[in-house]
């Protein structure tokens, strides 16, 4: 087995490790409980100055989470639906017609996905309680936008920068080591998307659980499809069992 040293330069983003995403928060991602046990024995490898842990804040009626609407399910939201009346929106929406209407127009696929109600409470809010006790560089929040979601740290669903990478540039990061929820969605994108930005990215594969939705309109599945991404941008699937700490 290859062993890879942390040392400087090098950064751990902990994706989403968040209660909406656990048992009892609004979109539980199969196998998350799981990872914890796995992750406490293994990040110890990296300092707390090393650490960012990176969570959604999401507001109630969001334009993404599918109980703004009336009587959508969990899944895509296309702009021809509300091009041709198909769309009504619930009374506690936070955005109007016309503004979803040109969010889904300057979207690459004019279209999106709509999800469960998650991450709109403190609880599902914080940090996992059994990794409530690990210390941080920073808390980095993403997807407080009423309308636009942001999977990835680096940029939202318009690729506007979050401001993460200049965060990183600040410090002086080189090498990412990126895992949590889920692997096929914030973590995917957020690894995918700092592999665009220049830096040499790890996905550490068994610190990661995944949604793992099904093809759908000719599409792949989320997992085969984030994986031929990830290969394409070169980011590295790696265990933690290869990590250890520089001396």
């Amino acid at each position: 087995m290859e062993h890879i040293y942390i040392g400087h330069g090098d950064f751990a983003l902990f994706v989403d490790l968040i209660g909406a995403f656990f048992s009892g928060g609004g979109l539980p991602v199969p196998g998350a409980e799981g990872l914890i046990p796995l992750i406490l024995e293994g990040t110890n490898v990296f300092r707390p100055e090393q650490c960012i842990e990176i969570g959604e804040e999401h507001p109630v009626g969001a334009a993404y989470l599918r109980d703004s609407y009336i009587g959508r399910g969990q899944a895509p939201l296309h702009i021809r639906e509300v091009n041709t009346g198909k769309v009504e929106l619930a009374e506690h929406a936070v955005f109007t017609q016309d503004e979803l209407r040109d969010f889904l127009v300057r979207h690459t696929f004019q279209q999106m996905m709509l999800w469960n109600r998650h991450g709109t409470t403190p609880k599902e809010r914080k940090l996992h309680p059994d990794l409530a006790h690990l210390e941080f560089l920073l808390r980095f929040t993403k997807g407080t936008d009423r309308l636009v979601h942001s999977y990835s740290g680096f940029f939202d669903d318009l690729m506007r920068h979050t401001g993460l990478d200049a965060i990183l540039r600040a410090k002086h990061a080189k090498h990412l080591f990126i895992f949590g929820l889920a692997g096929d969605f914030c973590v995917g994108y957020t690894a995918l998307h700092a592999a665009w930005l220049g830096y040499e990215v790890y996905m550490i594969d068994d610190w990661c659980a995944n949604i793992g939705l099904p093809p759908m309109d000719g599409r792949p599945g989320t997992i085969e499809a984030m994986d031929a991404r990830l290969h394409e941008a070169g980011v590295r699937r790696i265990s933690w069992q290869q990590l250890m700490r520089a001396t």
